[in-house]
């Protein structure tokens, strides 16, 4: 499981993914629960 430090450094990475791909711009909140879903 991560912990809080790293869900801090993981979601500018997931938010830099879905802009370049997806070209969709996540909040801190959309990133996470995407993260968290299994």
């Amino acid at each position: 499981m991560l912990n809080g430090k790293a869900n801090a450094d993981f979601v500018p990475e997931m938010q830099r993914f879905y802009k370049l791909f997806y070209h969709i711009d996540l909040t801190n909140e959309q990133a996470l629960k995407l993260f968290q879903v299994k």
